[in-house]
């Protein structure tokens, strides 16, 4: 307690106190108690207007650091700058614009200030100004009920006919601690036209119908089903069928500008009505460089869904990327989560598919195909084929599976297509990690570059820990050191930066292909964020993506295996 420590400054709050009683005519019955939690208080009353209005200050613990309290004995609400009744009031110094040099005295004067300032115009309620601002997150701790206005929703209601009832569904979600979040998730236009915001990433959340009108004076209707069924259907009352009306639970009313939501639900006495508060996310913000916008049209093929690869498809998603291929065979268990983009809700599941719902709630209009089969494992030809089909479509092919066979495939993938290539590693025991970026006719093909990248951990003059196979190893008789998630995310965020930067990029911005980064003091490593860049020797190419004219004997040839003619169609 801060008064143990400084008895001192205890001595003097008490005697300013006291001291003000003296010379104040309006500060009355100053007396000094022990608060709840060993705690210092002072109960005085305050003269305003002739009437007396009890109050406590309040030490905190860590005072003078933290500011006093100061709220009503009685309960009562005293003043417009009050957290309502019984709390605090909202003084000249608060939290946001707290000095330690600040006394009790002064807070207590600030009290007379406020009383007696709005004593003094009684026709107006406030008539202190305030200074205080209020964020949107402290608006809405108290409303468990929130209903999303997005850009594309405030440019759909702007542009509905007056007056005119569209059908609607409507998704919830609940959050913990009591908040149900709704959003529009489509809009009848036409039967059998459905519009979707397009602002809106897809996740899991419950439907109900309701229906959305755009009327003058939408915000004025009372909230209660009677009055909100005349609003949408008293001037047309066959406009749905009895059955119909009765499955409605959402009504959105909206000026065009405004939204208001409510939602009911009929009980054994009768309808209930939710008034949602509109959580308006109207404004546009863009967070993202402009360059970003191009990354819209790339499409990335992540091979391995792991805690690695992931990150880095989450991260590209977030980055603006909209259409991916993923490839991984395995299943999601406990053990991942400690370093995944997954979370337990998806235990069990591939994690390919997992993740392909993930990355879908992530962004809007996200396009993914999930491959749940082990490239270059025991799949069948056709499974692989049509996995090394997909992968050539990409634009950028990433390979974050630390296996040597995976890398194989995917870096031919790669170099038949001339795709850009990534592959990134987390090397054994969390010490730190690789990535590198090959690109056609700028790098050498994938499978010579791993044949230099090996060559170069040999030559390092240090027994080579970063074998790809496991992020654990073994020191002696210790116990594993195992990556953790901080390992992990900082390895995938090089890659994904790599990545964008050759995606979006003439002239990258970085001066190597490729880096070993440190994490710890192991291996070549002197310490944490040791980068090691690493320079490839051009020594092969990458092949032309259009064959050399064939000549007529291998035509010829061709038809004849397949048993055609010239002539056949």
């Amino acid at each position: 307690m801060w008064f143990l420590t400084n008895p001192a400054l205890l001595r003097t709050e008490i005697e300013g106190i006291e001291g003000l009683a003296e010379t104040a005519p309006w500060l009355k019955k100053v007396s000094t108690h022990t608060a709840p939690g060993f705690a210092v208080g002072v109960s005085f009353d305050i003269e305003v207007d002739g009437e007396l209005k009890p109050f406590v200050l309040e030490y905190p613990a860590q005072f003078p650091a933290t500011p006093p309290s100061i709220k009503p004995r009685d309960g009562k609400r005293y003043s417009e700058h009050q957290y309502g009744d019984g709390g605090e009031l909202c003084l000249e110094w608060r939290a946001d614009n707290w000095d330690p040099t600040v006394t009790g005295a002064m807070m207590i004067g600030s009290v007379w200030r406020l009383l007696s300032g709005e004593v003094a115009a009684p026709d107006r309620p406030a008539a202190v100004p305030s200074a205080h601002f209020q964020t949107e997150g402290q608006k809405l701790r108290g409303a468990d009920f929130r209903f999303i206005l997005t850009p594309g929703l405030k440019a759909i209601v702007g542009s509905l006919e007056q007056g005119k009832i569209y059908k609607a569904r409507i998704g919830e979600t609940h959050i913990t601690d009591g908040a149900w979040i709704a959003h529009v998730e489509g809009i009848e236009f036409a039967p059998g036209e459905a519009g979707h915001d397009p602002s809106l990433p897809a996740w899991q959340s419950l439907l109900s119908d309701g229906v959305l009108r755009r009327l003058d004076g939408a915000g004025g209707i009372a909230a209660s089903r009677e009055a909100l069924e005349q609003a949408f259907f008293g001037d047309d009352p066959d406009r749905l069928a009895p059955q119909e009306r009765e499955a409605v639970r959402w009504f959105i009313l909206t000026d065009g500008a405004s939204l208001f939501a409510h939602w009911t639900v009929n009980g054994p006495e009768g309808w209930r009505v939710w008034t949602y508060r509109t959580v308006d996310m109207s404004t546009n913000e863009t967070r993202l460089p402009a360059r970003h916008e191009m990354l819209a049209t790339k499409k990335v093929g992540v091979v391995g869904c792991g805690s690695l690869g992931s990150k880095i498809a989450a991260m590209l998603v977030r980055a603006g990327v909209r259409n991916l291929v993923l490839v991984d065979g395995d299943v999601f268990k406990l053990g991942n989560l400690v370093r995944h983009e997954l979370d337990a809700t998806t235990i069990g599941e591939h994690k390919a598919k997992a993740l392909r719902e993930r990355l879908r709630a992530l962004a809007p209009k996200v396009q993914v195909t999930a491959r749940s089969g082990l490239l270059g494992g025991q799949e069948s030809s056709g499974y692989t084929a049509v996995v090394m089909d997909d992968l050539a479509t990409c634009d950028l092919i990433v390979d974050a599976t630390a296996d040597a066979q995976c890398f194989n495939f995917s870096a031919s993938a790669a170099l038949t297509a001339r795709r850009i290539f990534i592959w990134a590693e987390v090397y054994a025991g969390g010490i730190g990690g690789f990535v590198a970026r090959l690109r056609p006719d700028r790098e050498p093909p994938p499978h010579a570059a791993r044949n230099q990248y090996l060559a170069w951990c040999r030559e390092r003059g240090v027994p080579w820990l970063a074998d790809g196979t496991a992020y654990e190893a073994r020191h002696g008789e210790d116990a594993p050191l195992i990556a953790d998630d901080a390992d992990v995310s900082l390895i995938g965020a090089h890659a994904t930066r790599m990545g964008i930067d050759a995606l979006t990029k003439v002239e990258s911005a970085f001066g190597h292909p490729a880096y070993a980064i440190g994490l710890a003091a192991s291996w070549i490593f002197r310490e944490p964020l040791d980068i090691w860049p690493l320079d490839f020797s051009p020594e092969s190419v990458w092949p032309d993506v259009q064959p050399a004219p064939a000549s007529e004997d291998d035509i010829n040839y061709v038809l004849n295996v397949l048993g055609l003619s010239r002539d056949a169609d």
